[in-house]
């Protein structure tokens, strides 16, 4: 189903996209197929997103501290 409110005014903003079973008020991004399929794991490794294989760091200063405020640039993930 697509609907549009608002439409007042240049271009399209707030858009987003659903999988049939889900809505606006969900507050998980995640869906309950993935949440189903992952809790068979005791452990699931980021590997590649936290760039564990490629990771130049070597001391704990060196790392992106927790209260950074995104996972971006200057540093890499925490």
């Amino acid at each position: 189903m697509l609907s549009f409110t608002s439409t007042s005014g240049p271009g399209l903003k707030n858009i987003s996209v659903l999988q049939p079973g889900y809505d606006l008020a969900s507050k998980s991004n995640i869906t309950n197929l993935i949440v189903t399929h992952l809790s068979r794991f005791s452990i699931i490794r980021f590997m590649d997103w936290t760039t564990t294989n490629t990771n130049l760091e070597v001391n704990w200063n060196e790392t992106t501290p927790l209260n950074w405020p995104q996972y971006t640039p200057p540093k890499r993930n925490p």
